[in-house]
């Protein structure tokens, strides 16, 4: 296969400009590492989902809620609301990060309950928002247990990484190649916070995404290496940046999304989260709006001339 490379930025202004980004989100100025539990605890056995269609898998992903933004609370209640009139229903719901906007442990509350809510079974990680900073305790109180785990759907193995902080760790890498390694037959989705591909290209305005960009993952070509190595994940979906967005690289589709929030003009003018089927032969990602019909991403970014090295 041929070399890649994802350039990440440098220089003193990105530098500047990443620590000015870390630290409004952690609301310190000097943010403290994402792990306040002891590595060994960030990482879970395998959990289970009983499929209602053994040959295919439905899952809903709903990322960057930051509640109790702009009415973020009305939103959710309003998305799940209509999860539950989907027919068939989802296999499981999954959110990928920032849940809460400033880490407060009621607003993780609010959100678990309404997740209990449903009825369907449901798994969470978290991001920047909800580990970085002075009240980063509330996630973990309120969603005790790894941060780090996988999800038996029987067709495909989801597997869950919470333990980065625009940086991932040898130990989660580790752990991401043995569990593709010990599965090399069976298709795998990777989801976690931060986007591991440059934006700026395929956002509006462009500036936002250059700002993004700062908090792209700093060894992103390490993750890509493991992901790559096995030839057996087929996704890898992110938050962060709030965009609804499909890029492809070697195969392996990189797809943001969106945000139940929306809270950054030009990027994602509405509030919105995402639809996955997946088969052994199959996989459909859509876009669903609050109160509008779904939409089907046609637009598949391949970008492999961009990062070849």
């Amino acid at each position: 296969a041929d070399a890649f490379h994802v350039k990440t930025p440098g220089g003193r202004l990105h530098k500047l400009t990443a620590f000015l980004h870390r630290a409004a989100n952690s609301k310190s100025l000097f943010p403290k590492p994402v792990h306040t539990l002891p590595i060994a605890a960030t990482r879970g056995a395998e959990r289970l989902v009983d499929l209602h269609n053994p040959d295919e898998v439905r899952l809903v992903i709903l990322s960057d809620l930051h509640l109790p933004k702009r009415g973020a609370v009305h939103k959710l209640e309003r998305a799940l609301e209509e999860i539950g009139q989907r027919d068939p229903q989802p296999d499981a719901i999954l959110v990928t990060g920032d849940l809460a906007q400033n880490g407060r442990e009621r607003y993780y509350q609010v959100l678990r309950d309404r997740l209990e809510s449903t009825g369907r079974p449901y798994f969470v990680i978290p991001g920047n928002h909800d580990l970085g900073g002075l009240l980063r305790g509330g996630y973990q109180r309120v969603f005790a247990g790894p941060i780090d785990f996988s999800i038996d759907c029987g067709a495909v193995r989801l597997l869950m990484i919470g333990s980065c902080d625009h940086h991932i760790d040898a130990a989660a890498l580790a752990w991401l190649d043995e569990q593709l390694r010990q599965h090399t037959t069976i298709p795998h989705l990777v989801f976690m916070h931060f986007h591991p591909l440059p934006i700026r290209l395929f956002s509006q305005p462009a500036v936002l995404g250059r700002w993004l960009d700062t908090a792209l993952l700093d060894n992103v070509n390490d993750l890509l290496r493991v992901v790559f190595n096995r030839g057996n994940v087929r996704a890898l979906f992110h938050g962060h940046c709030h965009l609804s967005l499909d890029q492809q690289l070697r195969g392996v589709r990189v797809i943001g999304t969106g945000s139940l929030s929306a809270h950054q003009p030009g990027m994602t003018p509405r509030p919105s989260y995402r639809t996955v089927a997946f088969s052994p032969d199959r996989l459909a990602v859509t876009t669903k709006f609050l109160d509008a019909e779904s939409v089907e991403n046609e637009a598949i970014h391949v970008v492999d001339d961009l990062y070849r090295a």
